[in-house]
């Protein structure tokens, strides 16, 4: 074996010399480093063969860049050719081009949206910096055989926690009012008006224009308004000198002191206000001592690390000593920054949603967007045959594989880039349009928003792959020999994959179509469904404390008008009745049990139009009495018959004793999410709290007119709150605001998805016309009718549309009716609503195809077969 240099002066060499002459110089060094050995030694020989190296460096160095350079310019002008090839291909075939950069635009802009949305329900009270450490305490009561889970708990948990349990740090109690503010002659009923802790904004991190956060809310009647509110009370300009000291009227007679501006909330907060008012306002309401009203939401700060789980035990095995071994309640603790996705409690603060929603959203999206690069793998593929050729006279010039897929990819790329930019420009356009349906305020801002730019260079890239990936090697991969000989022509290399997309894509149309008719047809189910009572032509007229003692004079004067048929005071709207208590049913005995309940007065009955089964309407008169009314869940509920009911004792929490004097007919006090529950509505002349709404019967040809006399009365009577007013079924439609929302959004997808999936049918159609076009031209001339021709170039897809049809209507069917469940009262999926799905995929498809088939048909066989 030759003796060889030291190795790293091998690398060395290696490192500057280029690949085609190393090999070379490489020898002749190593020739002369074994000439020097024998000759001199081989401590000489190293020193000289490093010198030699050394030596070479510099030119091969030189020579070595010179290569590079080269082969970089090569590859530059490579690229751009490639470009330039994709680009002349593009405007050269300017339809194909513009269905696929329509469909990839759609299906980026709808996955764009939808990303929108789903960020930033997601993102919601991700800002407050101690969120990991924040939980709220859910409040669960049991009584009797009744449960009642409740996002709020009672004024003493927060203090309770806080002094007994080394892992809280500190509370904030939360309870939202509603409240007529005045300033000047701005005055407005403001349903955003929060009492709360003067921890508020030690836990939570809403930002402070003026005022100082650790003393903002201590004092009684200190009051923070928002940016929005310093505008409506102080004017457009308030931000000229300081609100700080100055006051505001809150209600007929109380001064707040205004202690500081705070920001608007974040749009992704689950906590909304326009006012900010101190807790301490109400002594009697933040130092009750025992669990009696859980009217407050209340949140705790734990320090870093606390064991959840063991602090939840602890707390439960100390209720059950405090209660004598039962636990008639729990306290809950729950991840604040779970509240808005995964609680499913209504907190009265803010929104609420569900992760439910934000899956089914996302989904949609990611279907979409498949169902685009569908478009484009179906169209290049059924393209093929026409670029068989290309790619093996391409092969023959020595084209590698890699770069065949390097052209392919490329050119998906600057379509689907062509199509970002346009999405962008519809983004933008259609921003406002997409924020009213999903009842949002999304912002779209490229150079705020860090995130967004590179979600569009991903969405760039990832659809450029997944679009292009296949078709570049399925169409560098063909035969050479095959496809120069014309084999290839007659080929059918990748239908197959084209009626299985074809068929996938159609599927998701059809889920979303179904999907749409269904969400329609609950809501048209709940919009008319009878409720138990009238709904139609009545108002409500907000109350508050000071507008109560004006009651009667407002009922006699609005009687008095011919077209007011009758008015009643409640204590909550029939279609919202959520408060529940405890009743009981035997005196002496414990034996409460938990149940919706609400006042009213004597003419109830009347105003609503409910039906009576037994006994008779209210009278009462004795100031300390109470009478009530049940329904027939209520009557199942204790073991009456309606007759039996009449003249049953009945005590509400701590109240007095009172009679049942009449059962109505169930009736639907709340949505239809719910099943009809056991309801007790009371009356006695000495309530005052539970008056919080009027409601008038009009019966008028001038509705405008009527309302008009209606204001003048109030303003007249009631001189410190303004004239509201709301229809009693448009406060119905509010439960159902989601739902609406969801139908609107999933509806418009809809179309969008269909239309995509038209694109790529009508593409595919068009394509097959133009391969088939001989073949038309021959039929033609042999007698055949345009008839005939659109059968035959429609008879392939019109399967796979069966099959859509048939996939797609399976698997919605199983999707809605589990979004039915959610609803006790629903609607049935039908064979109307197969019918009716059927022949809208159908119309669409069929359309679409007839459309290009029948110019197809039409065209002179002689232009067709002249090349012939």
């Amino acid at each position: 074996m030759h003796p060889q240099p030291p190795r790293w002066m091998d690398k060395l060499l290696a490192l500057y010399c280029s690949a085609q002459r190393f090999e070379e110089l490489q020898g002749d060094l190593h020739e002369l480093y074994r000439y020097d050995q024998n000759k001199k030694g081989n401590a000489f020989a190293k020193r000289a063969y490093l010198w030699n190296v050394l030596k070479c460096l510099k030119p091969y160095a030189y020579n070595y860049k010179s290569h590079n350079e080269h082969h970089n310019k090569n590859t530059k002008d490579m690229i751009w050719k490639f470009l330039m090839l994709a680009f002349r291909r593009l405007t050269r075939q300017f339809s194909y081009s513009m269905i696929n950069i329509s469909g990839l635009t759609m299906g980026i802009v709808c996955f764009t949206f939808i990303y929108l949305y789903v960020s930033h329900e997601l993102s919601f009270d991700q800002f407050h910096t101690k969120k990991e450490n924040l939980y709220t305490t859910p409040f669960t009561w049991h009584f009797g055989d009744t449960t009642l889970p409740t996002a709020r708990a009672t004024s003493n948990v927060g203090p309770l926690l806080e002094q007994n349990y080394p892992e809280v740090q500190r509370f904030v109690r939360l309870t939202p009012m509603s409240k007529v503010v005045k300033n000047g002659d701005v005055v407005a009923e403001e349903n955003s008006f929060v009492f709360t802790d003067s921890t508020f904004f030690d836990m939570l991190s809403f930002e402070l224009i003026e005022g100082n956060p650790k003393s903002a809310l201590v004092e009684p009647k200190s009051v923070i308004l928002t940016e929005k509110m310093a505008a409506k009370y102080f004017g457009p300009n308030w931000n000229r000198g300081s609100l700080l000291g100055t006051t505001l009227q809150i209600g007929a007679e109380e001064e707040y002191k205004i202690t500081g501006v705070a920001k608007n909330p974040p749009s992704n907060s689950h906590i909304q206000f326009d006012f900010l008012a101190s807790f301490s306002t109400f002594p009697e309401m933040a130092n009750i001592s025992g669990f009696d009203n859980s009217a407050y939401l209340t949140y705790v700060e734990l320090v870093p690390g606390a064991n959840i789980d063991q602090l939840r035990s602890q707390i439960t095995e100390d209720l059950k000593k405090g209660f004598n071994g039962e636990l008639p309640i729990e306290i809950g603790l729950k991840p604040f920054n779970e509240i808005y996705l995964e609680y499913g409690m209504s907190t009265g603060v803010g929104p609420i949603s569900n992760i439910t929603t934000v899956y089914i959203f996302g989904g949609i999206g990611l279907l979409i967007i498949i169902i685009a690069c569908i478009n484009y793998i179906n169209l290049a593929t059924a393209r093929s045959v026409e670029r068989a050729k290309e790619v093996g006279v391409r092969k023959v010039m020595g084209a590698a594989r890699t770069q065949l897929i390097g052209q392919f990819l490329g050119e998906s790329v600057i379509i689907t880039f062509v199509s970002v930019l346009m999405a962008l420009a519809l983004l933008y356009a259609f921003l406002p349009l997409f924020n009213n349906l999903a009842a949002k305020e999304l912002d779209l801002n490229l150079l705020s928003d860090t995130q967004l730019p590179l979600f569009l260079v991903i969405i760039w890239l990832s659809v450029s792959f997944l679009a292009g990936v296949y078709p570049a090697f399925a169409l560098s991969g063909f035969s050479v020999i095959g496809v120069l000989r014309g084999r290839f022509k007659n080929s059918s290399a990748g239908s197959m994959l084209r009626r299985v997309l074809v068929v996938f894509q159609f599927s998701i149309s059809v889920v979303l179509i179904v999907s749409t008719i269904v969400i329609y047809k609950q809501l048209s189910f709940v919009n008319n469904k009878t409720l138990g009572y009238d709904k139609d032509l009545i108002i409500s007229l907000p109350l508050d404390p000071q507008s109560r003692p004006q009651i009667e004079l407002l009922k006699q004067q609005f009687e008095k008008l011919a077209d007011v048929q009758a008015t009643s005071v409640t204590g909550q709207l029939p279609s919202q009745i959520s408060y529940e208590s405890t009743l009981a049913i035997k005196e002496g005995e414990e034996n409460r049990q938990l149940m919706r309940i609400s006042y009213i007065d004597n003419d109830y009955v009347e105003t609503l139009g409910l039906e009576t089964i037994s006994g008779g309407e209210m009278s009462i008169t004795n100031t300390e009495a109470y009478e009530f009314l049940i329904n027939e869940s209520a009557a199942k509920f204790f073991g009456w018959t309606p007759e039996d009911a009449i003249g049953q004792r009945i005590k509400i929490w701590n109240s007095e004793w009172g009679n049942v004097v009449g059962v109505v007919k169930d009736f639907h006090f709340s949505s239809l999410h719910e099943k009809i529950k056991p309801l007790v509505l009371y009356n006695t002349e000495g309530e005052g709290f539970g008056r919080n709404n009027m409601m008038l019967r009009i019966v008028s040809d001038d509705f405008t007119a009527t309302l008009k006399s209606i204001e003048d009365i109030w303003s007249k009577t009631v001189t410190h709150k303004p004239f509201e007013y709301a229809f009693l079924a448009d406060k119905l439609d509010s439960s159902y605001e989601k739902e609406a929302h969801l139908s609107e959004l999933i509806s418009v997808f809809s179309i969008l998805a269909i239309f995509i999936g038209c694109l790529g049918l009508f593409g595919l159609v068009s394509y097959t016309a133009y391969q088939r076009s001989k073949e038309i031209g021959i039929r033609k001339v042999l007698g055949a009718s345009v008839g005939n021709i659109i059968l035959i170039l429609s008879k392939g897809f019109s399967r796979q549309i069966v099959v859509s049809l048939v996939i797609g209507i399976t698997a919605a069917y199983f999707i809605m009716d589990m979004w039915l469940q959610s609803f006790e009262y629903k609607t049935t999926i039908g064979l109307d609503v197969i019918l009716l799905s059927v022949i809208v995929t159908l119309g669409i498809a069929l359309f679409t195809m007839s459309f290009k088939s029948i110019q197809a048909a039409l065209l002179n066989p002689a232009d067709t077969l002249r090349s012939e």
